[in-house]
């Protein structure tokens, strides 16, 4: 497990040094998120609250709001 501190010295190396874009790396998280997620849930009944807190999660919170959408209607 890693610090907000540490993730962010992560991302920013992989954006910066690795090229990488942070678009990529938001829509990765949200499906590995829904990945992790899926198998725990009945798709027929599924209802999902998702709170970000502070810190930089909006993006891959949006990210994973397409990718279960597109999995529970399928």
């Amino acid at each position: 497990m890693v610090t907000g501190e540490e993730m962010h010295q992560i991302d920013r190396y992989t954006i910066e040094e690795i090229g990488l874009k942070a678009e990529l790396l938001m829509e990765n998280a949200g499906l590995a998120f829904v990945s992790s997620i899926l198998h725990l849930m009945n798709k027929k009944t599924a209802k999902i609250a998702v709170l970000i807190g502070v810190g930089n999660n909006g993006g891959e919170f949006c990210y994973f709001e397409v990718f279960i959408r597109k999995r529970l209607s399928s």
